[in-house]
């Protein structure tokens, strides 16, 4: 074999192709049309697979878009609801607060105005008693001279007559 040159190789060679393509040829033109057709059908399906994918991410991301607006409205809505039940009870305290102060100064008044009639009854009582008091005085003193003086007129109608002297 090794007789052979390199060209008879290569002729040879050429007709091994020939005889190859003779004998395989139409099955090797199916199979490389099959494949033609496996690979446009595969990338037809990687670009409708894109194209879904691109969809669903595109109607996810406009649900999601819609949810957190949803959300947002409704984050809103709570909050001001809050505020405004918050400024309710602020101005439901605060009256309550103006109520307890406005009944506190009523009883502070009523009880100041009891203080001064108790004080001013008080003082009327304390001047009658020390009029009472003097009167009583008065009327004590006045008893004690008229006994005094008795006592003395009798001791000195009576000290005289018996040793003529004045005796008190």
């Amino acid at each position: 074999m090794s007789d052979i040159s390199q060209d008879e190789m290569r002729d040879r060679l050429g007709n091994v192709d020939q005889i190859r393509d003779l004998l395989f040829g139409k099955q090797q033109r199916d199979y490389e049309t099959r494949l033609n057709k496996l690979e446009s059908s595969l990338s037809a399906l990687q670009q409708e697979m894109r194209d879904r994918l691109n969809q669903l991410n595109d109607t996810l991301s406009t649900e999601l878009r819609s949810t957190m607006y949803s959300l947002e409205k409704k984050i809103q809505y709570i909050s001001i609801t809050t505020h405004e039940e918050l400024t309710d009870m602020r101005q439901y305290l605060e009256g309550k607060d103006k109520n307890v102060s406005e009944s506190i100064d009523s009883l502070n008044k009523l009880i100041g105005s009891q203080i001064n009639s108790v004080k001013a009854e008080v003082n009327q009582a304390q001047e009658k008693l020390e009029k009472d008091i003097q009167s009583l005085k008065n009327e004590i003193v006045d008893k004690l001279e008229k006994r005094l003086s008795g006592l003395t007129e009798s001791k000195v109608a009576g000290g005289r007559g018996i040793s003529g002297r004045n005796t008190v």
